[in-house]
């Protein structure tokens, strides 16, 4: 995966970056069971190998806004390709879904995020805002003769806004927070027997949240104590069983060099 990398700044207050990535895989199998049918029904597929690739671009842009604070905005794209298991499916019933599964596209990724970071009066501050869609993901559907397959029908939304906030409260003491709201929808997920287009995502939640307070009063010596807090979420994603209500965690950390 080569990667290309140009960073310039046509006036003294603006940074660009750009960048661009060459991605290649391939899976070859070697299999030592003959191809074709087998007892009860089953099929084996024959030595093949299987190739990916794309150019995949990204650029982003900071605006200084003064010394100390900055305005920024970026843009990616990102693919991943299906694993092995997915490609190579020995136990299909039928040639036919043994060329399916070898036709499988990578999962593609588009991300949008724009923010603003800085130091006010000692404070150190970021808010991020970003938007991140993918397709062709991969769902389970059933084909004519009741065998699930994988296919590429599968996309997803994600949005939301991410904030950062830290200080150095006196030599020894030291306060940090961070949080996030965001959504995580099916855009487009319809298989066999279901459809979950317009469902929020299971075990995602919108809310997530650390404050952590560090202590240092001598070389050597350190303690932290953080509480996380982890939103509700719904459980499976026809979102109709209901919620886990979400938790709070409190840890505490020491360490000391000897």
């Amino acid at each position: 995966a080569p990667y290309l990398h140009l960073e310039t700044s046509p006036v003294e207050r603006l940074r660009v970056t750009a960048g661009l990535r060459y991605d290649y895989a391939r899976y070859a199998l070697e299999n030592r069971f003959a191809a074709g049918p087998m007892t009860g029904g089953y099929y084996q597929p024959a030595d093949t190998a299987v190739d990916f690739s794309r150019l995949s671009p990204k650029l982003g842009v900071t605006w200084a806004l003064t010394p100390v604070s900055h305005l920024f905005a970026s843009y990616n794209q990102g693919f991943r390709t299906p694993s092995e298991n997915q490609l190579f499916r020995a136990g299909a019933s039928a040639a036919a879904q043994v060329d399916a599964a070898l036709a499988l596209k990578p999962i593609l990724a588009e991300q949008f995020e724009a923010g603003i970071r800085g130091n006010l009066d000692g404070w150190q501050y970021e808010a991020v805002a970003y938007l991140l869609n993918k397709q062709d993901d991969l769902l389970g559907q059933r084909d004519a003769s009741g065998v699930t397959v994988q296919t590429n029908n599968g996309s997803t939304r994600h949005k939301g806004v991410e904030l950062g906030l830290g200080r150095q409260l006196a030599a020894q003491w030291r306060l940090d927070a961070a949080a996030s709201y965001a959504v995580h929808r099916y855009v487009d997920w319809v298989g066999s027997g279901f459809d979950y287009s317009g469902k929020e995502v299971e075990a995602a939640p919108r809310v997530m949240s650390n404050v952590r307070v560090s202590w240092t009063p001598r070389r050597g010596t350190f303690a932290q104590l953080e509480w996380v807090h982890l939103g509700s979420y719904y459980l499976e994603a026809s979102n109709q069983l209901g919620k886990y209500p979400g938790h709070d965690l409190f840890n505490l950390r020491v360490t000391q060099a000897i």
